[in-house]
């Protein structure tokens, strides 16, 4: 390891307890890695921090002593003997399976983390870090917003490219519609825009309505508030028999049924979830809508071992996954795909303790947290 690259860093690691602000412990002399062949070693800027996070040790899926955190951005500072298209000094966002015991150190809230070059977004030289508190959406040109990008365009692309097999091809996907159940969260926000730029769907999307103006700028054609108590109706008025996808971001017992009854009553339909729903969820089924769900740990073609269970991937998702990785990471770096606003916590990784809590009890609405890692105090 270069003489300039130090020996010891600053990483959390999960406590093992599941009271709100005791989910973490700060390690001040934890070992700086050394990248295998395959790997790159990043000096961390900004992470994100998702629901994923926090969900890791609240289910029991993470152990004490693990590393959590699955976004981050930094500097390239070394690049294993076997990485292609990497080298010291790019820029670089990473999405990781952090908070996970097979492999306890991997998790990217840390001052240096080994980033998988296959997960990865290489944005040359072009991010500077944003100093204010509050960002609002836009190209993704900084640390802070390349940070928040990463683990939902890999999940965005196991949906699209492996489960609903859409096509680069616009023309292919003429007059066809998508359903986005979810428009404010982070991944909806994201599956908006790549639906509509990536596929030129044309999108349906459901949030609470003082978010509709930013989703109608980003690529919604049509926005929906939930809390109409005939927002299916609403739906099913627009998207007709055309409406043959639909994504749902919140993925809860009601919105999988609400997207399930929204879509196309005769054609074949594809309703997509985040959290292992199943067709038992759905209260009127119906034999035209297949099933499917999206798992972001399983973009690298190996299995995930979660709570006991084992989740199998599979050689042709690694493979579908490489080809939109390819494909999208062009959009993500001129600017076409935008991130989401952006709310900075203090204090770096001294703040994510705060920023599980306020996840946690559902205090953030299209709004990506974010902190600076190398602006770490406790």
């Amino acid at each position: 390891m270069s003489s300039s690259i130090p020996q010891t860093q600053t990483a959390l690691q999960f406590t093992g307890a599941t009271e709100d602000h005791k989910f973490l412990k700060a390690v001040k002399d934890a070992k700086v890695p050394q990248p295998g062949p395959k790997e790159l070693l990043v000096k961390v800027k900004a992470n994100a921090v998702n629901p994923t996070d926090w969900k890791h040790i609240a289910f029991g899926w993470g152990k004490p002593d693990v590393v959590p955190g699955s976004d981050a951005a930094g500097e390239v500072i070394a690049v294993g003997s076997e990485v292609e298209g990497f080298q010291v000094g790019d820029q670089v966002s990473s999405f990781k399976h952090g908070g996970y015991p097979v492999d306890p150190n991997g998790g990217l809230f840390q001052e240096y983390i080994l980033a998988d070059p296959f997960l990865s977004i290489n944005y040359g030289k072009k991010l500077v870090s944003d100093p204010a508190d509050t960002v609002e959406a836009g190209p993704i040109s900084t640390f802070e917003g390349a940070s928040s990008v990463t683990l939902g365009l890999v999940t965005i692309g196991l949906a699209y490219h492996h489960n609903f097999k859409l096509s680069f091809d616009k023309s292919v996907q003429k007059d066809k519609k998508i359903l986005i159940w979810g428009g404010a969260t982070a991944t909806g926000f994201l599956a908006i825009q790549v639906a509509k730029k990536v596929y030129g769907l044309t999108v349906l999307a459901v949030s609470s309505s003082r978010h509709h103006k930013l989703l109608q700028q980003v690529g919604a054609d049509y926005t929906f508030d939930y809390k109409d108590s005939d927002v299916i109706e609403q739906i099913k008025k627009v998207g007709g028999d055309d409406l043959v996808f639909a994504f749902d971001t919140v993925s809860e017992a009601t919105t999988f049924n609400q997207a399930y009854q929204s879509l196309s009553s005769t054609k074949p339909a594809i309703l997509e979830n985040l959290l292992f729903l199943t067709p038992d969820v759905i209260e009127k089924p119906r034999d035209n809508v297949t099933i499917t769900g999206s798992l972001a740990y399983l973009a690298r073609g190996e299995d995930q071992y979660l709570g006991g269970q084992t989740i199998p991937s599979s050689p042709e998702l690694a493979a579908s996954h490489l080809i939109f990785w390819k494909e999208i990471q062009k959009y993500a770096v001129d600017g076409t795909i935008k991130h989401a606003p952006l709310k900075v916590l203090p204090n770096g990784l001294g703040s994510v303790e705060e920023a599980f809590y306020l996840l946690k009890n559902n205090k953030v609405s299209l709004e990506k947290l974010i902190i600076r890692t190398d602006e770490t105090k406790f």
